[in-house]
């Protein structure tokens, strides 16, 4: 467990009662447990962040739970009558980027490989042909399996 996840475990278990991030950090700070490489410019944030991270990846195993909005406590600590929360997950906006996709079956007929292929043209021939390249919104493109993006790698090589 990390630094900042066994300093909250520490204050949670010595207040006896769920707390906000920053509240955890206050406190900590005040029982000089934060150096000032630790803490950083916003601990409350990084304190919210690594709890956050740890309910969410170990879920019932986790040592923390949620007993309000943004509120953390002990699962140990925990009575039976004390409810739980359970935050709605946040999604990244999406992103306006657009990339160029090709159709897989377009990739099977050039012949589809992985790793390093130094016969470039004869794909070249066949993804701008047509209509073939299509540009598409990220987000679309991450999601639709028959299409693959067009991703370009250029491997400089001296006296080969």
């Amino acid at each position: 467990m990390g630094q900042f996840l066994e300093i909250a475990e520490r204050i949670l278990r010595k207040e006896g009662t769920p707390l906000k991030p920053r509240q955890i950090v206050d406190r900590a700070k005040d029982d000089g447990l934060f150096s000032d490489k630790l803490s950083g410019k916003t601990p409350s944030q990084t304190m919210k962040a690594k709890l956050t991270v740890d309910v969410i990846k170990r879920g019932p195993s986790s040592r923390f739970v949620r007993t309000g909005p943004n509120t953390f406590y002990l699962r140990d600590l925990l009575s039976e009558t004390q409810p739980t929360y359970t935050a709605a997950r946040q999604t990244p906006a999406g992103s306006d980027e657009r990339v160029i996709t090709i159709a897989g079956e377009v990739i099977d007929k050039a012949g589809r490989f992985q790793g390093i292929n130094r016969s470039w043209r004869p794909y070249l021939d066949v993804f701008l042909k047509g209509d073939h390249c299509q540009p598409v919104d990220r987000m679309t493109a991450e999601q639709d399996e028959s299409r693959k993006q067009l991703l370009t790698y250029i491997l400089v090589t001296h006296g080969i």
